[in-house]
């Protein structure tokens, strides 16, 4: 299982204006993945789910929100496990 947890908030004179809290969950079986490494099957998952997380936080942002989300593609490489 893998999950991605990810908190956005808009400040605004000193007031919080808008929150964004997002837990987004991947099950995903390993089949014969004896010769990869924890981290590379989190960097796999991450590469999977990542384009889903980032299509539901922009849409929440473009349709309730006083400002507009949009993220930027992470490097996959610098994740561990």
């Amino acid at each position: 299982m893998l999950k991605y947890s990810s908190d956005c908030s808009f400040v605004k004179d000193k007031k919080r204006v808008f929150i964004l809290e997002i837990d987004y969950f991947g099950l995903f079986k390993k089949n014969n993945m004896s010769d990869y490494s924890n981290d590379d099957l989190v960097k796999v998952g991450c590469f999977l789910i990542y384009p889903r997380l980032k299509s539901i936080v922009e849409y929440i942002s473009m349709h309730g929100a006083p400002i507009k989300i949009i993220l930027t593609e992470p490097d996959f490489n610098l994740i561990k496990a």
